[in-house]
């Protein structure tokens, strides 16, 4: 009796040891993967005003043809100008999720609960893209903004 609880103990434990060894190599290999999409994040992007949906805004899309935002090796991010539709022009970004779904998230300094998520976009490693984007106070939201990676 004890040589067959023995044997079932001894199974349950490997069972647990693979389980585990799974476990932290999903763990490395999402790890790795997010340490990449950081890496394919950084840079500089410009508005693509063709692509983007600005609403009430496209009667001044001159003015934010301009618009830009620097994703920084530091983790920071800046917008080259402020703009009603953003809530605020830097902060913080972080990689989130990876995989098919996976995105990053900017984290503004005005207030840390306000994030937006940015997700690649239109099938091109280039474009990155922010759906409804928290606006600033009082001002409309805008549906889709899209940015064409510069560098």
């Amino acid at each position: 009796m004890k040589s067959v609880l023995r044997k079932i103990w001894l199974v349950v434990g490997g069972i647990i040891c693979v389980i585990i060894l799974i476990v932290m190599r999903i763990n490395k290999v999402e790890n790795a993967e997010k340490v990449k999409r950081k890496d394919n994040s950084i840079g500089l992007y410009k508005l693509s005003l063709p692509e983007s949906k600005l609403g009430e805004y496209t009667k001044d899309s001159a003015r934010y043809s301009k618009l830009e935002l620097n994703l920084n090796e530091d983790m920071s991010f800046v917008f080259s100008i402020s703009t009603p539709f953003v809530y605020d022009s830097s902060g913080v970004w972080a990689t989130k999720e990876v995989g098919i779904y996976g995105y990053n998230q900017l984290i503004y300094n005005r207030n840390r609960e306000f994030k937006n998520q940015i997700s690649p976009c239109c099938f091109n490693n280039d474009r990155i893209q922010i759906k409804l984007p928290i606006s600033r106070e009082g001002f409309e939201q805008v549906e889709l903004l899209v940015f064409r990676k510069v560098n």
